[in-house]
C-alpha cells in the first residue's frame, strides 16, 4: 500500500477522519476523446437495462454513511467526487482547511495506482496532503475480494475448478506505454486473489477491458478472451473486477451485457458477473483499516 505524506495524527475527538475522492460521472481512466462514446454507452446501458436481473442500482447511500457504523468504527467520513459536483477541493482539502476535519486522510477509491486516476487526484491536492496512493495488495482488501467471490458462489453455485469453468479477473485497461506501475499492481492483485481463493494455474486468468483507439493497450484483452474461451472448452465463466470498488457502466454494461453476449455467441453456456465490493461489510471494514493504518 502506498502512502503520500507524513504519518497522520489523531483528532481532539480521538478520531482519524476519513475523506476520500471518488469518480462518479465520467471515467477518469478515459482520455478526453472518449467523451462522446462514453455518452453513447450510457444511453445504451439505460436503453438495454444494463443491470442484471435482481441487481439493484448502486446507491450513493452506503453502509459507511450509517450513524451506527460511524460510531462503531470511530471514523468521520466525507466524500469528494473527482469528476462530479462534490469535488475534492470543495470538501476542505484545497489548503483552506475545514473545521470538521483535523489531519484528514484522502483515500482515492482506486486500488491500483495510475496517473489518470489517483495521479489526477494528487494534482488537485496541496503538496502536504496525506493520501493513500494505492492499496492493491492490502491484506484486508484482498480478503474482502475473496469473501465477496465466495459469497457469490455460495448463493449461485460454482462449477468444479478445471471442469470447463474459468474465473476471469478483469481490470480497466490503459495504453501500455507508461502503465508499468499500474500493470504490475493489477497482476499482483490478481495473483493474491487467486491465492486467497485457492485457485490453481489454469483456473483463472487476468484480462484488461475497455480498450479503444489504435494504440497498444495492456493485454490480454477481455473481449477477445471471452470470445476464445468456449473454443478452449470453457463453458462457464465467472468475471470479477477488483479494480472497481463499486459497480458502474464498465462492469454492468460492458461486461454484464456486451461481455455476456460475446461469450454466449461464441458457444459458452453460463456467464456470471460477480458484483463489485460495493457496500459489503468486509470492504467497509477493510477501508477503515486502510485509513487507520495510513
Amino acid at each position: 500500500m502506498g502512502l503520500k505524506g507524513p504519518e497522520p495524527g489523531i483528532s481532539a475527538a480521538g478520531r482519524r477522519p476519513l475523506l476520500w475522492g471518488e469518480s462518479a460521472a465520467g471515467n477518469p481512466f478515459e482520455t478526453p476523446g472518449r467523451g462522446p462514446d462514453k455518452g453513447h454507452n450510457a444511453a445504451v446501458a439505460l436503453d438495454r437495462e444494463a443491470e442484471p436481473p435482481g441487481r439493484k442500482p448502486v446507491s450513493n447511500e452506503h453502509r459507511a454513511d450509517d450513524p451506527d457504523h460511524r460510531a462503531r468504527h470511530d471514523v468521520t467520513r466525507m466524500m469528494g467526487q473527482q469528476h462530479q459536483t462534490a469535488h475534492c477541493n470543495d470538501q476542505g482539502i484545497d489548503g483552506h482547511g475545514d473545521a470538521r476535519l483535523e489531519d484528514p486522510v484522502v483515500v482515492p477509491l482506486y486500488p491500483q495506482y495510475a496517473d489518470s486516476t489517483t495521479g489526477s487526484v494528487l494534482d488537485e491536492l496541496p503538496p502536504d496532503a496525506r493520501v493513500v496512493a494505492d492499496f492493491h495488495d492490502h491484506p484486508k482488501y484482498i480478503a474482502a475480494l475473496g469473501e465477496n467471490v465466495r459469497r457469490y458462489w455460495a448463493r449461485h453455485g460454482r462449477a468444479r475448478p478445471g471442469r470447463g469453468s474459468m474465473l476471469l479477473i478483469s481490470f480497466h485497461g490503459l495504453p501500455k506505454k507508461g502503465a508499468e506501475v499500474y500493470e504490475t499492481q493489477c497482476r499482483r492483485t490478481a495473483e493474491l486473489l487467486a491465492k486467497n481463493l485457492s485457485l490453481k494455474e489454469g483456473e483463472w486468468r487476468l484480462v484488461f477491458q475497455s480498450r479503444f483507439g489504435y494504440a497498444k493497450w495492456l493485454e490480454p484483452y477481455a473481449d477477445i478472451t471471452l470470445g476464445q474461451l468456449p473454443r478452449e472448452g470453457v463453458q462457464r465463466v465467472d468475471v470479477v473486477c477488483p479494480g472497481f470498488v463499486a459497480d458502474c457502466l464498465e462492469t454492468l454494461e460492458e461486461l454484464g451485457l456486451r461481455g455476456r453476449e460475446i461469450f454466449m455467441a461464441a458457444g459458452g453456456r453460463e456467464f456470471h458477473l460477480i458484483p463489485c465490493l460495493n457496500e459489503s461489510p468486509e470492504w467497509i471494514q477493510a477501508l477503515v483499516t486502510i485509513v487507520r493504518g495510513a
